[in-house]
């Protein structure tokens, strides 16, 4: 079985509120992913950055 993961849970991990190593753990057969829905919304988060430095990391990542 499969895991898709939201936006709220890449968000959380970017704020470093979610350690997502704990999240993972113990998964290491099941296949993580992301809908094209969640790339559009972490996009439109790069376009939104209120800093340089935060658009910059929003890109690399």
């Amino acid at each position: 079985m499969g895991v898709i993961l939201d936006t709220s849970i890449l968000i959380a991990y970017e704020r470093g509120s979610l350690n997502l190593d704990k999240l993972v753990k113990g998964r290491a057969s099941e296949l993580f992913g992301i809908s094209v829905i969640i790339v559009s919304e972490l996009l439109h988060g790069v376009h939104r950055a209120d800093s340089k430095s935060r658009r910059l990391k929003r890109e690399a990542w």
